[in-house]
């Protein structure tokens, strides 16, 4: 079953030290939703995880290469166990 409550505008900018992101976005109040986690994916790769149950809206990705693109969405979770994930978003890392 899918959960109602999707994860909304998440949005990923480059972090404040070099091969960081910073992802945000926003879901609705559900009592039932326990978290989220942020995925990751470069080019033909799958999504894997790169954190873990968040009960906050944010998270600082760490070590990401320069000169690359990065594709990321959230999924959150609820008691239940269903999900809904956001629409992915984009960044690419500057290259030094």
């Amino acid at each position: 079953m899918k959960l109602r409550s999707a994860p909304q505008q998440l949005s990923v900018k480059s972090g404040r030290a070099k091969g960081e992101a910073k992802a945000s976005w926003e879901i609705s109040p559900n009592p039932d939703v326990i978290g989220c986690m942020l995925y990751r994916k470069q080019g033909k790769d799958d999504y894997k995880p790169v954190s873990g149950l968040l009960t906050t809206n944010e998270f600082v990705d760490k070590g990401l290469k320069p000169g690359n693109t990065y594709y990321y969405e959230v999924k959150a979770f609820d008691k239940a166990g269903n999900t809904a994930k956001s629409a992915p978003a984009q960044l690419t890392i500057e290259a030094e």
